[in-house]
Parts: C-alpha cells; sequence; structure tokens
C-alpha cells in the first residue's frame, strides 16, 4: 500500500504509484511547496503552534498555517476528515498562478488549501487521511490506506457538493 506519509510530502512521487504522465506534474514540480501537506501543517501537524513556529514564508513557500490539526481532528471520524480533505469550497484550483505569489502583498491564493479534489482520486485522498488523523508517523505509515496509481474518478459530485462514496468503501 501507499505510505500515508510521502502522500502527506509529496504526493506526485513515483513511490506513491502517480501517474507520472499528470498534465499538472510539471505544476507541482515547479511550485512543490504550494502543494506539500507538510510544507503548511509541518511533520508535528501544529503548524505554527510548534515545529514551525518561525518559519518564514517566502515567493516560493506560503505562510505556515495557523490551524492545529492535531486538535481540529482529535474528535473526527475518518469520514469527517476525508469530507473536509474532499470539499473544494474555498480551496485553491491547481490551475491557479502562483509565480505571482507574494507572502506580504498577494498571499491569499497561494496560502489556500489545494483542491484535492482536482488533483487525486478519491482513493489517494484516503490514504492520506489516517496520516493526518494519527499522532505519530509510525503509526502514520502503518494505518495508511492503498490507493490506486490510476487518476480516474469513477464518481460524480452531488447537488450537495460531496462524492458518492463512503470512507468504508475503501
Amino acid at each position: 500500500g501507499i505510505n500515508g506519509g510521502t502522500m502527506y510530502d509529496k504526493f506526485w512521487t513515483p513511490e506513491t504509484g502517480w501517474n507520472q504522465s499528470d498534465p499538472n506534474l510539471a505544476t507541482f514540480n515547479n511550485f512543490s511547496n504550494f502543494f506539500r501537506c507538510k510544507q503548511c501543517h509541518a511533520w508535528d501537524r501544529l503548524g505554527t503552534a510548534a515545529s514551525y513556529i518561525g518559519r518564514a514564508p517566502s515567493t516560493t513557500r506560503p505562510n505556515v498555517a495557523s490551524l492545529d490539526l492535531k486538535a481540529a481532528t482529535a474528535a473526527m471520524s475518518q469520514q469527517e476528515l476525508f469530507d473536509a480533505l474532499w470539499t473544494s469550497a474555498g480551496r485553491r484550483s491547481v490551475s491557479a498562478d502562483l509565480s505571482t505569489y507574494d507572502p506580504v502583498t498577494n498571499s491569499t491564493v497561494g496560502d489556500q488549501m489545494p483542491d484535492l479534489s482536482e488533483i487525486m482520486t478519491e482513493e489517494q485522498v484516503s490514504a492520506t487521511a489516517p496520516t493526518v488523523l494519527v499522532s505519530s508517523w509510525t503509526a502514520a505509515t502503518a494505518l495508511a490506506a492503498s490507493c490506486a496509481p490510476s487518476r480516474t474518478r469513477s464518481t460524480t459530485k452531488s447537488s450537495s457538493g460531496s462524492r458518492g462514496r463512503s470512507w468504508e468503501a475503501w
């Protein structure tokens, strides 16, 4: 199966089974810090509250999130976390122009979380979700779900904005 920690770090690497012909691969590589979960939330998932407390943004690296993922997800079920990761509301499109990012004058779009529903399959988001929920990286890699290397999706968005399958489907 896919290592959830690798998905959290750099989901588009060959080690994750990511399609290396993906048309967005150049964007992921050229603006990698804007697509890496660990870049904004840190390895400890505490963002600015711990290990990334003094980490400053630059034109190639977004602001560190102030959200404490550990606390925010403590009471979430795996399904609730999946739904939170899969939403498009308030998320940055993969097609957003990140070349103009400036942490002082133009940070709004670059600091948004990427719209994972444009980038990953449900299975790939499912592989990442346990990593966000657990408290240690050893546990994260042990719990990470498998995902298919294919990037095709078999479900469509409903009128409520959610995707058809539940967490239990994996």
